[in-house]
């Protein structure tokens, strides 16, 4: 995602963060330990996009490993699932949206729960044993 349409999309997904004179920054020039919440929020949004990026590598290795056309389904199905569930129990924990830092939360969320499910998929990668998922 270009840098100009991530701040895009965080002006309108997390008004705290991005206003229009800070879209066109690029990755390059973002400090993620400055303390400043736009840029703090800037590097958040782009872990996570690191992590989508990621996890879409891994569930697409599993389902060019799956044999059947019914475990491509179920894993499609329930990756749908997991998405939704992220998204949503991370706006839970992240609590009322009150400042910057609610946003910061519900990133930080998505980000391990991320990182979570990929590890869970790389597992039924290298899953050699009776039982893995076909």
């Amino acid at each position: 995602m270009a840098p100009r349409y991530l701040a895009a999309l965080l002006f309108v997904v997390y008004p705290p963060f991005v206003s229009p004179a800070h879209a066109e920054h690029d990755s390059g020039k973002w400090d993620c330990n400055s303390g400043n919440m736009l840029e703090i929020g800037y590097c958040a949004a782009e872990r996570l996009k690191h992590a989508d990026t990621r996890l879409n590598r891994v569930y697409q290795a599993q389902q060019r490993r799956l044999r059947t056309e019914e475990s491509k389904t179920r894993l499609r199905e329930a990756q749908r699932a997991w998405v939704s569930f992220r998204d949503k129990d991370c706006l839970y924990q992240a609590g009322l949206p009150s400042g910057s830092g609610w946003a910061l939360d519900d990133l930080s969320c998505r980000q391990v729960r991320t990182e979570q499910r990929i590890r869970e998929l790389e597992e039924y990668l290298n899953c050699t044993q009776n039982g893995c998922p076909e």
